[in-house]
């Protein structure tokens, strides 16, 4: 087998090389991958924050185990899938957008049990924070948070309908499933029978039952960590090509369903995936042959070019590069805690807009583009919401205002900031992970100019930017983030 390094993508590079649209029978008998990712898994439950390489190595199990309203193709593209279920508009608008998301009767969870929208409606508790509960989820940063309104259960069960505030651009992929109810509910609520534990669950949501719900939200934090020891198997999940055989910190044995309308069908029969504490451990294991696909990651402690010079060393290796349906973005915080709070930048004039508009003229795109494309070039993107592939790009980038900024203008950043005395609270705060190499780079570059245009810029970044980001104290971030038609 031809041993692969994956440049600069993301897990579902990984998840295309063992699972595709194909037939059951395509699964090819014996067949063992290996693939490695710099970082420990955490947790079987995607849906919990981690820190970023964390979240990465969670989210490999979450692909090749799970399904969805929508996959993304080869091309970018969002492609419906409907032997899975429907989600449909039933309610368009600026408030009150409403969106009906329907489940096959077929689709089940590894166990057997159905899926139905009580698993739905874990996700939306989590999204939400529902009574107050901590559920420290990533499916905040979705759509789905702007649901604040209980959803809507049909009789049968099996339709889920969302009435968001305001219109969402995730709507297709802003719902999708984390843990299953019933095993959620069984362990939360210590009940061995699965309908009465979800029948407790809902009531507890629509009671907004206190104690019920911060039992829940700890169990959907903690009940599927990952560990040096292997979790228990009463613990697995899965409603996708592969079911789970052992989970550790380390290593997670995922083998092919034998049969699965709704998923995509699996290649491989059985998929080992390593995880390694750091990416020198994971070079060691390029080195070693231990691996047959590695995702390749930047770092500051090994950056991308060293990795990929290992690679040409090892013999059988070849790297190849791919499209992630991921950018590099600088997102301005808007929070009541940032320098750019909403409050503060209504009036075009006042200081914290003229500063923020100095910031992003600041950005040396150009220059962060020529040093990130090394040694793998990349592609510039105007757009948070398609990929440059997409048909609607260029329309979107037309009037999306990204043309006001895509060249780096330090004398009108100047000029923005000319009429304001700055003290020491006139700070940007830029956050960012401090083990990306990518990241560092664009915050140096950034940094060689703010000063000069009295836009002074401060290093907020850390390990841990899930937490910080939590705490709201940040005025702006550099991070990888989805394209939005992408999911």
């Amino acid at each position: 087998m031809k041993k692969f390094l994956v440049a600069l993508a993301t897990v579902g590079v990984v998840a295309a090389s063992v699972t595709g649209c194909a037939p059951a029978s395509s699964v090819i008998p014996n067949t063992v991958l290996n693939v490695g990712q710099s970082a420990l898994a955490t947790n079987l439950n995607s849906a919990v924050s981690d820190s970023a390489t964390a979240v990465a190595a969670n989210q490999y199990i979450h692909e090749l185990t799970s399904s969805g309203f929508y996959n993304l193709s080869s091309n970018g593209q969002l492609v419906a899938n409907t032997k899975f279920g429907t989600a449909k508009i039933a309610k368009s608008g600026s408030s009150n957008f409403t969106v009906a998301y329907t489940l096959s009767p077929d689709v089940k969870w590894g166990d057997g049990q159905p899926i139905t929208a009580a698993d739905l409606l874990v996700s939306w508790a989590a999204a939400t924070n529902f009574g107050g509960a901590d559920f420290n989820s990533s499916l905040r940063a979705t759509g789905l948070s702007a649901a604040s309104k209980i959803p809507t259960i049909s009789s049968d069960g099996l339709t889920f309908t969302a009435t968001f505030d305001h219109a969402v651009p995730d709507w297709q992929t802003a719902v999708q499933l984390s843990v299953p109810a019933h095993l959620l509910a069984k362990n939360a609520f210590g009940l061995a029978d699965a309908a009465k534990a979800i029948k407790r669950f809902e009531r507890a949501v629509n009671s907004t039952d206190k104690a019920d719900l911060d039992a829940v939200a700890s169990t959907f934090k903690k009940a599927f960590a990952l560990s040096a020891n292997s979790l228990s198997e009463a613990l697995f999940f899965s409603s996708g090509a592969y079911d789970l055989k052992s989970a550790t910190n380390t290593e997670v044995v995922l083998v092919a369903k034998k049969s699965c309308t709704w998923c995509k069908s699996a290649k491989v029969e059985t998929v080992n995936l390593k995880f390694y504490q750091d990416p020198s451990a994971l070079d060691s294991a390029v080195k070693a042959g231990d691996v047959d696909l590695a995702e390749a990651v930047d770092t500051t402690s090994l950056p991308l070019v060293t990795l990929i010079d290992d690679v040409k060393a090892a013999t059988g290796y070849k790297y190849t590069s791919a499209q992630s349906g991921k950018i590099e973005a600088l997102i301005i915080n808007y929070g009541k805690k940032s320098y750019f709070a909403s409050k503060l930048v209504k009036d075009a004039n006042s200081k914290a807009s003229r500063m923020r508009d100095a910031l992003l003229q600041l950005m040396p795109r150009q220059r962060l583009l020529d040093a990130l494309s090394i040694p793998i070039k990349l592609t510039r993107s105007d757009s948070f919401v398609y990929l440059s592939t997409q048909a609607q790009y260029e329309a979107d980038v037309q009037q999306n205002g990204s043309s006001k900024f895509r060249i780096q203008d330090a004398e009108k950043a100047t000029e923005l900031n000319a009429k304001y005395n700055h003290d020491r609270s006139d700070l940007v705060k830029v956050l960012f992970d401090a083990n990306n190499y990518r990241e560092s780079i664009a915050f140096n570059l950034l940094n060689a100019y703010a000063t000069s245009s009295r836009t002074p810029v401060v290093n907020s970044s850390t390990p841990d930017v899930a937490a910080a980001i939590a705490r709201g104290k940040y005025d702006a971030y550099f991070g990888q983030v989805d394209v939005l038609s992408s999911g």
